[in-house]
């Protein structure tokens, strides 16, 4: 390739430094790219613990949803249970209701009788030896 610069003058150090100082150094471009690259990370990791955070929210919402579901179906079937046994238990317990009542009226009876028999002897005894 041909050069076009008519000055063939050699290039001092001095000039290559005093031009290369406008632009960035092998250091600072590193460090500019550290910088960039841990801003990335730093990004990056919260992004990732916003999103971790939304799932395990989501998944307790989730799983409160199906404790809820559970507990009603919990509920219907046990509903369903006693519902079962009050209605096979009621006719027996109304009969023994009944029994009960009849033998509170059949010892009134009793009592009465007794004391009636009581009392007639009183009489008798009485008629018998004035």
């Amino acid at each position: 390739m041909k050069q076009k610069t008519k000055n063939k003058a050699p290039v001092t150090k001095e000039e290559i430094t005093d031009i290369l100082k406008s632009y960035p150094s092998k250091r600072d471009v590193d460090a500019t790219f550290k910088k960039s690259e841990e801003q990335i990370e730093k990004i990056f990791d919260q992004r990732l613990a916003e999103r971790l955070i939304k799932s395990q929210e989501s998944f307790r919402k989730e799983l409160a949803y199906r404790f809820e579901m559970q507990d009603e179906k919990w509920d219907r079937r046990l509903n369903k249970f006693a519902n079962l046994i009050l209605t096979s238990i009621d006719p027996p317990l109304r009969e023994l209701e009944t029994r009960q009542q009849e033998w509170e009226i059949v010892t009134g009876q009793i009592a009465d009788v007794k004391n009636d028999i009581k009392n007639h002897e009183k009489r008798i005894t009485k008629l018998e030896h004035p």
